[in-house]
Order: structure tokens, then sequence, then C-alpha cells
């Protein structure tokens, strides 16, 4: 089930399941998308799976949020913070984008991975990176 997309307000509902490499998969996923300003948006999703394998049964949880903002049409800034019960960890993406040219990007992007299994108030940091790439269109 999906409700209208352009609205300021939106979500879907999903159920899937069937053959998945040597058993089966049963998943059940809903998100919400907001849309308050021309120029933000943000999104939470829930997504549950369900496997029976040869190998044994397991269950899954990944859950995701979302931020986007365009500060005009050529610079945007997006984070995407997920947690994975499997990993038992939280991943963090944050991404700024300037195109300078079309087709001509510098992109600064910030990755983090937490362990939530630390004993500590705070998830262990397990690795972190930031990462500068620049694409340049040249015309012959």
């Amino acid at each position: 089930f999906n409700s209208n997309p352009s609205a300021s307000v939106s979500g879907r509902v999903k159920y899937e399941a069937g053959d998945f490499w040597d058993g089966t998969r049963q998943g059940l996923q809903f998100r919400l998308d907001l849309k308050p300003h021309y120029r933000f948006n943000a999104s939470a999703q829930f997504r549950w799976d369900k496997l029976q394998l040869q190998q044994g049964d397991f269950s899954s949880r990944l859950v995701n949020t979302r931020l986007e903002y365009s500060f005009s049409t050529q610079m945007f800034l997006s984070a995407l913070i997920q947690y994975n019960s499997d990993l038992h960890e939280v991943s963090t993406n944050l991404r700024f984008n300037l195109i300078h040219r079309p087709l001509s990007d510098i992109f600064i992007v910030y990755n983090e991975q937490r362990d939530t299994l630390s004993p500590h108030s705070f998830a262990d940091l397990m690795g972190r990176a930031l990462i500068v790439k620049v694409n340049k269109l040249f015309r012959f």
C-alpha cells in the first residue's frame, strides 16, 4: 500500500514473501515521508525480515532515517542514519554535494559506524572516514 508520494505527508506499507536463496523470506516494511518545505525532505523506515534457510532461521530489523536539504539547485546536504539489528550497529552517512558546473561535482562525505553492544553509555566507535571527491567534465 502506497499513499500519494507527492503529498507533504505520505507513507508506505509493504509485505513480501517468497523464495530466498535456499529457503524462504517474509518481509514487512513501514515508511513515512515528510516534505514540510520544498527544500527539506525527511523519511523514516522500519523493515523486518524473517528468513528460514538451511543453515538456520533468523530475523533482521533495519531502521533508517534520511534527511535531505537543498540550499539551491546546485548545493545539497543529506544524512542517513541506520540501525541494523544483525550487526548491532548504527551507521551514519553525511554528504554535502556542490555542483560547480554541469556534470561536475564536489562531494564531502562523512561516514561513521558504532557498535551498539558496547557497555558504555554511547556505542563504541568502529570506524570513521572523511572523503572528498571531485568530478569534472572535460570537453574535447
